[in-house]
């Protein structure tokens, strides 16, 4: 079971080992470039991203760290919607964000000029 209790979280197998990371990241929709809700406003975009260590790969690690971070994010966070940015073809990442609700939307351009896909949780009213 993981715990989320701040915006970006270590995390550990329970023998000890570091196995990736999973938190939140703001961006700014107009540029893709990140930043603060605060310099960002309220068209801020609030990802929810993760990686992991290839060897943690295929055990369920990066679903379960990603709902408690989602959870944790909806309750304490309450951002209009919670996105992911995903690499188009890193197919264990798409089926992460199905599991934890997530549609894609659209690609977007990051201000590194990397192509990116936008899935998203449904917008809150």
């Amino acid at each position: 079971m993981w715990t989320a209790s701040a915006c970006s979280r270590s995390w550990r197998q329970d023998t000890g080992d570091f196995v990736g990371r999973v938190g939140i990241l703001v961006w700014d929709p107009a540029t893709w470039e990140p930043g603060t809700r605060h310099e960002i406003g309220d068209e801020a975009e609030i990802e929810l991203g993760w990686t992991l260590e290839r060897a943690a790969w295929g055990h369920g690690f990066a679903t379960e760290a990603a709902v408690a971070v989602r959870d944790w994010a909806l309750r304490e966070v309450q951002p209009r919607r919670l996105i992911s940015l995903i690499h188009p073809e890193n197919v264990r990442s798409i089926r992460v964000a199905e599991r934890i609700g997530e549609r894609y939307q659209h690609d977007i351009v990051t201000y590194h000029g990397v192509t990116a896909q936008l899935w998203a949780l449904p917008s809150r009213p």
